[in-house]
């Protein structure tokens, strides 16, 4: 076990000894991009003129040992943590780009998420769960119970709860506390590929294929079920501030639903290729989507326009967070780099 330790912190060290930040100036365009045969939601002029803060990259780092895993932004904006296929969890400072640690893990990581207190830190490998002290990098409890790899975590805007979903097909609901299982959903029929908390703590939505499922994981029953109509996997979803919307990928688009009636408001289209990543902004203003056609999208909300398309990467971008005061968005591309952009004046 000793030398087991060792070659996982090794392999941390190389990890870090391979990261290379640079600085680098790239395009930002506004303005709808609609590929033929698909239609997106019209942009008047005078809605560009309202269009005063834009983003624009700032800080782009990037990593030579190999693809990263996912991405998190910590509830107050100044830490971002990214998985990796290399072994090693990396917390970043947001305004600096200097890496704070490196957590050394006993194999890949597939999904990352900070508790609203931002004491914890939740990872996923294989078929666990790990709870890191973030103040410390100290791995406090390793959560087992699903025998599949766990795809996807998501903590409770309340702190109490931690929600996975896996290949396995269920969802485990943890009470943070005790790292206890509370519940287990388990009517899904497809793997889960995404997992969100409504911001009541109460209401649980899961995305499998093609579906999204919405939950009361207080009584385990299931609430909603609602169908896409594409063949794709749901692979993000993401609830809006208030409550009111939830936002899913799949394909090209982006899809918007209202909660309470389960209706589709609006599909997004836009993109030329699969959307993998979804975030609402803190205001409820924007979405930002991530699509593996190396863009990024930004959204209005209640206009159902397009505001800017973000350029750059040269790989698919698969996560997306926004800052609490929306100035702040990070990025992630799946073989590159993370680009954290800043909205202008």
């Amino acid at each position: 076990m000793r030398r087991r330790a060792v070659n996982c912190q090794i392999a941390a060290f190389i990890l870090i000894a391979g990261l290379v930040v640079r600085f680098r100036t790239l395009s930002a365009q506004k303005g709808p991009l609609v590929p033929q045969g698909t239609v997106a939601p019209k942009t008047s002029g005078a809605e560009l003129r309202t269009e005063v803060r834009s983003f624009k990259p700032y800080l782009q780092k990037w990593t030579s040992p190999g693809p990263f895993g996912s991405l998190a932004l910590n509830p107050n904006g100044h830490l971002l943590a990214s998985t990796s296929y290399h072994h090693a969890i990396v917390l970043w400072d947001v305004a600096t780009g200097a890496i704070q640690k490196a957590l050394p893990t006993e194999g890949p990581m597939f999904s990352v998420a900070f508790d609203p207190p931002s004491r914890l830190l939740a990872s996923s490998g294989a078929d666990t769960i790990q709870l890191w002290d973030v103040s410390t990098g100290t791995l406090k409890q390793t959560l087992t119970g699903q025998i599949d790899r766990v795809t996807c975590l998501a903590f409770s805007p309340d702190g109490r709860l931690l929600a996975s979903g896996s290949l396995d097909e269920t969802i485990i609901v943890w009470d943070v506390a005790t790292g206890k299982a509370k519940a287990t959903l388990t009517r899904h029929g497809h793997s889960i590929s995404s997992v969100a908390f409504h911001p009541n703590s109460r209401l649980l939505a899961a995305g499998d294929t093609p579906e999204v499922k919405i939950w009361d994981v207080t009584t385990g029953d299931l609430k909603r079920t609602l169908t896409t109509g594409d063949i794709s996997t749901v692979s993000s979803i993401a609830f809006s501030p208030d409550g009111r919307l939830l936002a899913s990928t799949s394909e090209a688009t982006v899809k918007v639903w209202d909660v309470a009636t389960g209706r589709l408001e609006q599909t997004l289209a836009g993109h030329t290729g699969i959307v993998d990543c979804v975030a609402f902004s803190p205001d409820g203003g924007l979405l930002a989507s991530g699509s593996e056609d190396r863009t990024i999208r930004l959204w209005d909300v209640s206009m159902h326009t397009l505001r800017q398309t973000l350029r750059g990467y040269s790989s698919g971008v698969t996560s997306v967070a926004f800052s609490p005061d929306a100035v702040i968005l990070a990025s992630l591309g799946a073989y590159t780099s993370i680009v954290v952009w800043e909205r202008g004046p």
